[in-house]
């Protein structure tokens, strides 16, 4: 066979008689080698029909084509958990084999195949997927599909720290979800407004910022953070402590600190113990 780098080769065997071998080799844009690529195998088959009825000896056409998908799934939105099918469908001479990858550092190795089934997708599934066409005249003919994956909002992280009188203080919001999710704050039952009494609030795609300017007494307390989609609503709370309380330890060191001091003494009483039993033993 001869090959010809581009779209098309064709090449001319003589079945019988030498003088009547041809070698023909073009190279044509793509879509007019497949129409090409189809006629001369149409011609290969007359011409093998002929050679039954004349003497004189006909040649066979062989055609090679480079890979070409045709279709390939448009980019999709699914909810988790949901069943996926993406499809890839390829043109060429000899016919491509079809292979998936899904661009992610964590990626799998996927089976070949014109149609990629993903049960119960997970948000860690989502991203591009590539497709490779291929069948060795020249190189892979390769598309790309979008997948996203919506999931509810989780909060990830809510953190504040003590804040004195007079100060600023500041409690972070972090949260995951698609789409991203919209940001609300409570303090108690109340909801707060940006740019009233000393808040503002900034929001952004999966974190929001409360900052409390000028903190008075009234500040203090307990803090609520909503995060939700369409998918859900989650949130999380904590408070907002002065820095004299929060130094000693709400969050539990306090009770770590007596606690060691309390083995410390109990240790101290139960060695003076022994030493006085040693001196009336004595």
């Amino acid at each position: 066979m001869v090959s010809c780098h581009g779209c098309l080769s064709l090449q001319w065997a003589p079945w019988q008689r030498d003088w009547l071998a041809a070698h023909l080799c073009v190279s044509l844009p793509s879509p007019v080698a497949q129409s090409l690529a189809h006629l001369f195998t149409d011609l290969t088959r007359l011409f093998a029909g002929l050679t039954s009825l004349f003497p004189v000896g006909f040649s066979s056409c062989f055609v090679s084509v480079s890979p070409k998908i045709s279709h390939i799934s448009t980019d999709i939105v699914v909810n988790e958990g949901s069943n996926v099918t993406l499809a890839c469908l390829a043109t060429g001479k000899p016919e491509p084999s079809i292979s998936w990858r899904h661009i992610s550092p964590s990626a799998k190795p996927f089976e070949s195949g014109q149609y990629l089934d993903i049960y119960g997708i997970t948000r860690d599934q989502a991203g591009e997927y590539e497709c490779s066409a291929e069948n060795d005249v020249s190189v892979p003919d390769v598309k790309k599909v979008k997948v996203t994956v919506n999931f509810a909002p989780t909060i990830q992280e809510l953190k504040s720290s003590g804040v004195a009188v007079g100060n600023n203080g500041l409690i972070r919001c972090e949260s995951a979800g698609v789409p991203a999710p919209v940001f609300e704050w409570y303090k108690g039952e109340r909801k707060l407004i940006n740019g009233q009494q000393g808040i503002t609030i900034q929001n952004y795609s999966t974190r929001s910022l409360l900052t409390v300017k000028n903190v008075t007494e009234e500040h203090f307390g307990n803090y609520t953070c909503v995060a939700a989609n369409k998918l859900g609503t989650t949130n999380a709370s904590l408070p907002l402590n002065p820095t004299s309380t929060a130094q000693y330890g709400i969050t539990g060191g306090a009770e770590v600190l007596f606690s060691c001091w309390y083995l410390v003494l109990t240790l101290s009483s139960y060695t003076s113990i022994f030493y006085l039993k040693n001196i009336i033993l004595q």
